[in-house]
């Protein structure tokens, strides 16, 4: 069982309504779940992102779940398993002595998985005064700890201080990936400029 012994802290920042919700990830990481073709999956601390069911919906994915402790909606870890885990600007905020527990309980759910990991400090601070990113390291240490669960983790690019990290090999062409980022990229900025006006 996972201790979770920072929950309350999410549940605070959470209720906010603005922490937890992005979907900026999505651009980079559609064209590898796009070449493993996953038939389920669920997003592991997922706050209030709808990125899990965005990503289902353009990469033909019908079952979608997305699970955080931090959201009573989304509280209840399902007892069942998926294609793939993923989670995303997750792993950093969990404390070292509880990353066995997570990541042990993330390769239950899943035989694969795609992170991406902040390695910078996070604006947020918690209630004790700590970075909200208790877990800090480079992708050379992420990769030996998710190498103990899935032994066939390794990075993919990613920008602005992150880690990717997925445990398949299979990827589209490269035009075509490059093709997917982009459009995504735009598509995104349309929206968020809409979205404003």
């Amino acid at each position: 069982m996972v201790e979770r012994n920072l929950i309350a802290n999410y549940v605070h920042f959470h209720s906010s309504g603005a922490y937890g919700f992005g979907g900026k990830h999505l651009p980079r990481v559609l064209p590898h779940l796009l070449a493993f073709g996953p038939k389920s999956l669920i997003d592991y601390g997922a706050g209030r992102s709808p990125i899990a069911q965005r990503l289902g919906k353009k990469a033909g994915i019908d079952d979608v779940v997305s699970f955080d402790p931090a959201i009573p909606e989304r509280s209840a870890l399902p007892n069942r398993t998926f294609s793939v885990v993923v989670s995303f600007d997750v792993l950093e905020h969990i404390p070292e002595e509880e990353m066995h527990s997570v990541l042990s309980e993330m390769a239950r759910l899943a035989p694969d998985a795609l992170h991406v990991i902040d390695t910078r400090p996070a604006i947020a601070t918690l209630s004790d005064g700590r970075n909200a990113h208790v877990s800090q390291h480079d992708e050379d240490w992420w990769l030996e700890r998710l190498r103990q669960y899935w032994p066939s983790a390794q990075a993919f690019p990613m920008n602005n201080g992150r880690v990717g990290i997925k445990t398949w090999s299979a990827s589209l062409p490269k035009w075509r990936h490059n093709l997917i980022v982009l459009r995504e990229k735009v598509e995104m900025k349309l929206r968020k400029r809409f979205r404003m006006k």
